[in-house]
C-alpha cells in the first residue's frame, strides 16, 4: 500500500468527518429551538453574519497553508545519504554512502 493511497483515504476521512460533524451540530442546533418553541427558519437569517464567515474561512486558509508548508519541509527535507554507525565510526567527518537513484557532487565554492 502506496503513500498516495493513504493520502487519499485520509483526506476522504477528513472531509467526511468535517462534513458529518458540521450537519449533525445544525440539526442539534435546530432541534433545541423547535423544543424551545423558536422557529429555526428566522434562527438562520440571524446568523448569517459576515464576522461568522470570515473566521471560519480564515481559519480554513490557515489550515491549508500550514498542510501546504508541511508538505513542502517534507520534500526538502528528505535523506540522500545514509550512514551506518560502524561507517561513520571509521570515518569521522563522513555523511555514509549515497541512496540509490540519487545524484551526489561536490562542488568547491
Amino acid at each position: 500500500m502506496g503513500p498516495e493511497v493513504i493520502i487519499l483515504t485520509t483526506l476522504f476521512a477528513a472531509i467526511f468527518g468535517i462534513v458529518y460533524i458540521i450537519v449533525t451540530a445544525r440539526h442539534r442546533q435546530r432541534m433545541a429551538l423547535i423544543e424551545k418553541g423558536m422557529d429555526p427558519g428566522n434562527w438562520s437569517a440571524r446568523e448569517k453574519s459576515g464576522r461568522s464567515y470570515t473566521l471560519k474561512f480564515g481559519l480554513l486558509m490557515v489550515g491549508i497553508g500550514v498542510g501546504i508548508l508541511m508538505g513542502y519541509g517534507f520534500t526538502e527535507c528528505g535523506r540522500v545519504a545514509s550512514a551506518p554507525m560502524k561507517t561513520v565510526q571509521e570515518r569521522m567527518g563522513g555523511v555514509g554512502f549515497a541512496l540509490p537513484g540519487v545524484e551526489i557532487r561536490v562542488v568547491d565554492e
